[in-house]
């Protein structure tokens, strides 16, 4: 399996801290070789280009566009599923996003 690094695009707050440590967590006992870093949406812009996949928190969704256009398809921008979200449901993340890429063909 290929190494992701991961980044995460939202308001900062217990959730978010609470939410990268429990995808870490999540990773390493999955044996997925996977980093995963939050960042406010001005220095996620601007460091862009060390990571694989951004997942945006589905309180600032409207960013998506944003990102989208800065990225220009070089990698996949998915919005985190509100329900998994706001429950911490790190697994339904993690596999989602690897769903979603593989099916977009970001990721075997």
């Amino acid at each position: 399996m290929e190494k992701l690094n991961i980044l995460l695009s939202c308001s900062y707050g217990f959730s978010t801290s609470s939410l990268v440590k429990k995808m870490e967590t999540y990773c390493q006992e999955k044996g997925y070789p996977f980093t995963v870093n939050a960042l406010a949406e001005t220095n996620a812009l601007e460091s862009i280009d060390d990571y694989n996949v951004v997942l945006i928190g589905p309180q600032v969704r409207y960013l998506k566009p944003k990102f989208d256009n800065a990225i220009k398809g070089k990698i996949p921008v998915y919005v985190m599923d509100t329900r998994s979200y706001g429950r911490l449901q790190v697994g339904e993340i993690v596999e989602q996003m690897l769903d979603d890429m593989r099916e977009e063909g970001y990721y075997e």
